[in-house]
């Protein structure tokens, strides 16, 4: 079982479904996968394929924020950790997906902690630490897929993630920044941990579009005026040293925008496409795209397209493979081009983009989310559409993350012996 995908969000789609057919190739094609989510009703909608059920803390009635959920979260968690301590007499008082949820875990070979990054102090961790908690509780086998871990400062998370890492049979981390972090927690873990690739990388190999498949070529990109695809999203910069963010998220926009007219005036159409977008129940990129359009000088915006609808991590590689360059705020647009064979440049707002795009040989191709300056992005973005395709340089990092990622289930498969 694959715990804690956001499906809503297309870059943990793309990590979810990656996982899921790395954990099919290798134990077989009759491995039944499931995909654990805290978004489960929405995204059935768009994964009919996958076997989506609920977390097990969301399992039920969805859960809201705000004082008077409270006491029904405190309620919920002692009924279910009840019948974890102590088994069959307890699960009566279990709501039935509680249950049923329960008992997919029980009965689970491995429960394997999807990649991605949420175990910052970012993100409410409640529902995360408590499957971990569960697993424990039920001595089932845990797995750390390749993720980005922190920052994290919090005591009380620190103790739940030190609990976890101490059962765990593998720890999978996509960065040395990481790595630190599981060590500085668990020191005994540290035997436990490895560094790989992000698991959408997957797809450079195994999709029709993919830049690593002898059978693909660049014939379907749109002729005449070249196009741009860009992923934007929303950033509040918690890193942020700054102290009034207000002011950085201003100039965030405003760069972009500008970023966006220095483009179109060196001749590209903008196609503002992005990994999250069209639920409601998720953060949604095609709003912000339209913020960023409403900043363009009006003459420039004919040249510009939204597309807001929700697509499928397939659907994007196809969308992106028929574009002659990316410019990425979003880690897996960026990967997702490049999985689609097409120049990348990134902007981050985390380490995990910057140390992603130098791992494969393109520092001069990443700029930082408070500082970067329109001309420069826009610059740098002209001269990578003027190399049609991935130079051989980078071809060589995604066959060795491609590569890398797909160890996970190896090493999962030597641990559970």
């Amino acid at each position: 079982m694959l715990l804690n995908s956001w499906l809503l969000n297309g870059g943990d789609a793309a990590i979810a479904l990656a996982e899921k057919a790395q954990l099919e190739k290798r134990f077989g094609d009759d491995t039944f996968v499931v995909v654990s989510t805290p978004q489960e009703r929405a995204a059935r909608c768009l994964y009919r394929d996958l076997n989506v059920v609920p977390q097990l803390f969301s399992a039920g009635r969805p859960l809201r924020r705000g004082f008077v959920n409270r006491l029904v979260r405190t309620t919920r968690k002692g009924r279910i950790e009840a019948a974890l301590q102590l088994r069959n007499p307890a699960r009566m008082v279990l709501l039935k997906e509680e249950k049923q949820q329960l008992e997919r875990m029980e009965s689970a070979n491995a429960l394997i902690a999807a990649g991605g990054t949420y175990l910052t102090d970012y993100y409410s961790l409640e529902g995360i630490l408590f499957d971990y908690r569960a697993a424990r509780m039920l001595k089932r086998p845990l797995c750390f897929f390749p993720q980005s871990i922190g920052p994290l400062t919090e005591n009380k998370r620190m103790r739940a993630l030190a609990e976890a890492f101490s059962h765990a049979t593998l720890i999978c981390v996509r960065d040395e920044r990481s790595l630190n972090v599981v060590q500085r927690i668990q020191p005994e873990a540290e035997s436990k941990a490895v560094v790989l690739a992000d698991s959408a990388f997957y797809f450079s190999r195994h999709h029709a579009k993919g830049v690593l498949r002898r059978d693909n070529d660049s014939s379907s990109r749109s002729e005449g005026r070249p196009r741009v695809a860009v992923s934007a999203r929303p950033l509040l910069f918690p890193e942020s040293s700054t102290t009034n963010r207000g002011v950085l998220r201003t100039r965030y926009l405003e760069e972009l925008a500008r970023t966006v007219e220095e483009l179109v005036k060196a001749g590209f159409d903008v196609l503002f496409i992005s990994t999250t977008q069209g639920f409601p129940e998720h953060e949604d990129d095609g709003v912000f795209a339209a913020r960023v359009v409403e900043k363009v000088a009006k003459p420039l915006r004919e040249r510009l397209t939204v597309d807001g609808k929700p697509h499928r991590p397939e659907e994007l590689i196809e969308r992106y493979s028929q574009c002659a360059v990316a410019l990425s705020v979003r880690m897996h647009g960026a990967i997702l081009a490049m999985c689609a064979g097409i120049p990348t440049v990134a902007i981050a707002y985390e380490f995990k983009t910057r140390e992603l795009m130098e791992r494969l040989g393109l520092k001069e191709r990443v700029f930082d989310a408070e500082t970067f300056v329109a001309d420069e992005v826009a610059r740098a973005v002209c001269t990578a559409a003027e190399e049609e395709v991935l130079t051989q340089e980078t071809l060589e990092g995604i066959d060795r993350m491609a590569e890398s990622c797909e160890q996970a289930p190896r090493l999962l498969a030597e641990r559970l012996g």
